[in-house]
């Protein structure tokens, strides 16, 4: 730089000494807190760009992830012409926001989780990384089972702030996939008691298009499966309970398995 009588010297990220006109008051210290947040920020960029991926200590976590695309089709289940793939479910109800004997139906939110085993995302078990835990966008990148509920009448997704679901993928190559849902489902009900009446209201899950050939479902966790809050409660209703059952039905185009 060019001679400055009234100067002061700053040293850059990178070592050079750097003259810069002296300040004073609510100036000088506006100057100086910018100098002090823009550099780290310099080191920071820098520091990634050197890593050339997402690094857990010597691993390269995105190396593993761009491995899985190498000859995978997510078109074909796992196991294709084998065994079906096992597929467990577990839901955790948080609310039961209404109950319309007009309209026959019930809505509730809950968290919807399914397992199961895909060899072709197994990998190497290392130090610190054996379950790698990805954003739902990696969804898109790999087969998943083609879940329904039959009697659904409407759902949604949350997406506030971000899509609340999540994958995890086990070295082994078990994945788990958890989403938070809203679902309004059908409930037929008997009301010759009303107001003295009982009603059972069931979702129903099974396979849009698969039969018990490729997918066969199952509570994973056998009878703890469903849970319920304690926070759930309804202004016309008393929940007496839950209960869970897993049946085999016979359609012309193959058995199918049905969670309720």
């Amino acid at each position: 730089m060019g001679d400055c009588t009234n100067c002061e010297l700053f040293v850059a990220a990178s070592g050079e000494m750097i003259k810069y006109p002296s300040l004073s008051g609510p100036l000088r210290l506006a100057f100086i807190a910018a100098a002090v947040i823009l550099i780290p920020q310099r080191v920071t960029f820098a520091q990634t760009a050197a890593g050339g991926g997402s690094m857990l200590g010597d691993v390269n976590i995105s190396a593993i992830l761009d491995s899985f695309s190498i000859s995978y089709d997510k078109r074909i289940r796992p196991n294709y012409g084998g065994p079906p793939v096992e597929v467990g479910v577990t839901m955790y109800v948080l609310s039961i926001s209404s109950v319309s004997e007009v309209l026959m139906d019930f809505t509730l939110d809950f968290y919807f989780r399914q397992f199961w085993t895909d060899p072709r995302l197994s990998f190497k078990k290392r130090p610190g990384v054996e379950i790698l835990k990805v954003g739902s966008e990696f969804i898109k990148n790999i087969w998943v089972p083609d879940t329904f509920f039959v009697n659904e009448k409407q759902s949604y997704f949350h997406v506030a702030t971000t899509s609340n679901e999540f994958i995890r993928i086990h070295h082994s190559g078990s994945i788990t996939r958890s989403i938070r849902l809203t679902i309004t489902a059908s409930c037929p009900m008997n009301l010759q008691y009303f107001p003295m009446d009982r009603q059972l209201c069931n979702i129903e899950i099974e396979s849009f298009g698969y039969t018990m050939r490729d997918i066969r479902y199952k509570w994973n966790e056998g009878l703890s499966s469903v849970g319920v809050s304690n926070d759930v409660s309804l202004p016309q209703f008393k929940v007496l309970g839950h209960r869970q059952r897993a049946m085999e039905i016979s359609l012309t185009t193959g058995n199918i398995t049905i969670l309720s």
